[in-house]
């Protein structure tokens, strides 16, 4: 597209520490410098990876759309995951 990308940040891997929150913004918000992350990659994939992996509990992630969902050990890939418009993601 013929755009500079001098003004793109770097691609680093998930978990790659990028500093610490802003004073000011910390204290808009009531809490420490916390430390800053790159995150898993998604906007869903954040929260997902989130959750208590253990089949106890759910998610709701909304953003740009939402997701419901759970985390398994294995995938339902059968005619019930067609019939009940599942969707299995990595």
């Amino acid at each position: 597209m013929g755009l500079p990308s001098t003004f793109l940040a770097a691609i680093v891997a998930p978990a790659t520490a990028a500093g610490r929150l802003l004073p000011e913004v910390a204290g808009k918000i009531g809490c420490a410098a916390i430390p800053v992350v790159a995150v898993a990659g998604h906007d869903t994939a954040s929260p997902v990876a989130a959750v208590p992996a253990d089949g106890r509990f759910a998610f709701l992630s909304s953003g740009i759309w939402s997701l419901l969902g759970t985390e398994l050990e294995r995938p339902i890939a059968d005619e019930r995951a067609l019939a009940w418009n599942f969707a299995n993601e990595v």
